[in-house]
């Protein structure tokens, strides 16, 4: 569990990059750049040991996760 966590921690964060950028006839430069989603809604049923840690470590960026277990949990 420890070496996933550790793998995404590695993830360069995404937040500012610009995935696309044109220019327009009239000499407009556009850009499509990445922004923080906001809030994560994760909803699992395993009651697996590791599912809320990595679960948590998914949204990176300015966003925030909120988890919701089954009642397996």
């Amino acid at each position: 569990m420890a070496d996933a966590l550790e793998v995404v921690r590695a993830l360069a964060d995404p937040v500012g990059t610009v995935t696309e950028r044109w220019t327009r006839p009239k000499r407009h430069d556009i850009e499509r750049v990445s922004v923080p989603i906001g809030v994560v809604g994760i909803i699992y049923k395993r009651a697996a040991p590791n599912v809320p840690p990595t679960r948590l470590a998914l949204p990176q960026g300015g966003n925030a996760a909120i988890l919701r277990g089954g009642s397996e949990s």
